[in-house]
């Protein structure tokens, strides 16, 4: 949104190793938002993301290994996180827009996290790859979702994930988890990505090579409530 302005104070990098997380695991089968845009999420959905999440944890499990540290599936390498200050002014959104984290012209203190898409993190930066952009928005004036089903343990937070795709390659719960089993199978995600030529066209598109996180651009991929409606976010 050209109405939002991040001003990212780069001589204030700090590492994002030393934030610790409380959250616990959510279950897909927790209270789901209000269905407002012909959204369906049914019994179908929820056994797709059940097998999706159970693929993740004995994945993630088995590369974690003897490793204290067990990283993320998906950019678990970071370039470093950006103390940052983001403005909000909703002078031109018409009013039924203004809601939510735009309900207020005010600034918000946040920490954007840069980082690599590859789930191998010894991957060199310079080489091609999707490049992520997450922003921590501390203070809001509301509970985030995670706060409504009672697994948030930090208050009035605000997440924005974003990558450098305007789509997600995977497109609803069923071909998730065909893509998860595939990651299991002989051919892995290469033997997925060939029967199935949209989803290995925009991940082919997003991955770039790049001497700057700050020289592309952002978008949220999927998207956001807003209101009674939906949005995306882009930077």
């Amino acid at each position: 949104m050209k109405s939002l302005k991040i001003v990212a104070l780069l001589s204030l990098i700090i590492s994002c190793q030393n934030q610790k997380s409380e959250r616990q695991v959510a279950s897909v089968n927790a209270l789901q938002p209000k269905v407002e845009q012909g959204e369906v999420w049914g019994q179908d959905e929820v056994a797709n993301m059940s097998r999706v999440g159970e693929i993740f944890k004995e994945t993630l499990i088995e590369a974690t290994g003897n490793n204290k540290i067990m990283k993320r599936d998906a950019h678990p390498k970071h370039h470093g996180c950006v103390k940052s200050e983001l403005t909000i002014d909703n002078s031109k959104l018409p009013q039924k827009l203004r809601v939510g984290l735009f309900e207020e012209n005010r600034k918000y203190q946040s920490i954007i996290r840069f980082s690599n898409g590859d789930p191998d993190p010894s991957k060199a930066d310079i080489e091609k790859d999707i490049r992520g952009m997450a922003v921590k928005i501390i203070g809001v004036p509301y509970q985030n979702y995670l706060q409504d089903i009672g697994l948030e343990g930090n208050k009035n937070i605000h997440d924005l994930v974003m990558m450098n795709a305007d789509s997600f390659f995977i497109a609803n719960p069923k071909k998730y988890e065909k893509f998860m089993e595939a990651t299991q199978g002989r051919f892995g995600v290469i033997g997925y990505l060939l029967t199935h030529w949209g989803s290995l066209k925009r991940i082919m598109k997003a991955r770039v090579e790049v001497s700057n996180p700050l020289d592309i651009d952002y978008s949220s991929a999927t998207p956001y409530k807003l209101g009674s409606t939906s949005m995306k976010n882009e930077f």
